[in-house]
């Protein structure tokens, strides 16, 4: 997973966006309360940002895992808003020309693209 902003909250709510951070100033019994929680109470938030950074990931690491739609793509053969890649087990999609795709993604992809034989 990717780090968080120092200045990221400790908690968000996930409906309503609210952030709540915990420092000096934040009351000696919430902090209790929080000591006593079990490891896994708290769900990790993983940011658009940080999941596509682990899908891309996944897909460098492991591309026999996924397929490759973006031929199709270009021939017509599926829709253009199709996945460009897509998991095959859990059908999560990957689109190169997304705002959440990381730049070091689309440097690798060039790359294998360009050692790859037509």
């Amino acid at each position: 997973a990717g780090q968080v902003v120092e200045k990221y909250p400790d908690f968000k709510n996930a409906e309503r966006e609210k952030g709540l951070w915990i420092s000096s100033a934040t009351p000696d019994s919430a902090q209790k309360q929080l000591a006593k929680a079990k490891p896994g109470t708290w769900q990790l938030f993983e940011s658009k940002g940080m999941e596509a950074e682990r899908l891309w990931r996944d897909l460098l690491e492991d591309g026999g895992a996924w397929s490759d739609y973006r031929d199709m793509k270009m021939e017509g053969t599926v829709h253009p808003k199709h996945p460009d890649f897509k998991n095959n087990d859990t059908t999560e999609g990957l689109y190169v020309d997304s705002r959440t795709t990381p730049e070091w993604a689309l440097t690798k992809l060039r790359e294998l693209d360009e050692a790859e034989p037509e």
